[in-house]
C-alpha cells in the first residue's frame, strides 16, 4: 500500500486471519486514510511495529483496530505523525496489555476511562484534566434526547466525532 493518497478505508482488511506479524512499511506515506476500522482486529498479533503509522498523516480514526488479539505492550511513539486523528474507539480492547508507553501519543493526552459518558462521568473526566494537559478526549453517551447537548455544555468541546446513532 506504499504511497497511496487518498485511501478512503481498510476496514476489516486483515480481520480473522491468523497474522502473527506486520510489516513495518505496509502503510507507508499513505497520506490521507479514513479509517483503520478493525483492519487487523481478531488475529494473533504479539507486536506492532513502531513506525507502522509513523508516515500517514492524516489518518482519521483506528476503532477496534488490533480488538482482540494477543498484544502485550505497544511501541513508542506509535501514533507520532498521524495529525488527524479523531478515534481510538476499542483500538486496543480485549489484549494482554500489560502497560502503556507514557509517549505512545505525541501530546499530554487524556481520555474518558471506562464507561464515564453521562451526567456523572464527563464532569469526572474533566476533572482529570490539568494544566498539562494539551489533548482531552471526553467520551459522552446518551440514552435520551438533548443528554448530548447538556453534556457539551458541560465538557465545551472544541470538536465532536459521533460514533452511533440510535432511534
Amino acid at each position: 500500500f506504499d504511497y497511496n493518497t487518498a485511501v478512503t478505508n481498510f476496514y476489516g482488511t486483515f480481520s480473522t486471519n491468523k497474522l502473527t506479524s506486520i510489516p513495518t512499511d505496509l502503510f507507508r506515506y499513505n497520506t490521507v486514510v479514513t479509517s483503520f476500522q478493525s483492519t487487523f482486529a481478531g488475529n494473533q498479533l504479539t507486536t506492532i511495529p513502531a513506525d507502522l503509522f509513523r508516515y500517514n498523516t492524516a489518518v482519521t480514526s483506528f476503532p477496534s483496530t488490533f480488538y482482540i488479539n494477543q498484544l502485550t505492550s505497544l511501541p513508542t511513539g506509535l501514533f507520532d505523525n498521524n495529525i488527524n486523528v479523531t478515534d481510538f474507539n476499542r483500538c486496543f480492547w480485549i489484549n494482554l496489555l500489560t502497560s502503556i508507553p507514557a509517549d505512545i501519543f505525541k501530546y499530554n493526552t487524556l481520555a474518558t476511562i471506562g464507561n464515564l459518558n453521562n451526567h456523572i462521568g464527563v464532569p469526572l473526566t474533566l476533572l482529570r484534566f490539568t494544566k498539562e494537559t494539551e489533548i482531552g478526549i471526553v467520551e459522552m453517551g446518551a440514552n435520551h434526547q438533548k443528554e448530548i447537548e447538556f453534556l457539551c455544555s458541560i465538557a465545551q468541546p472544541d470538536f465532536g466525532y459521533i460514533t452511533n446513532f440510535g432511534k
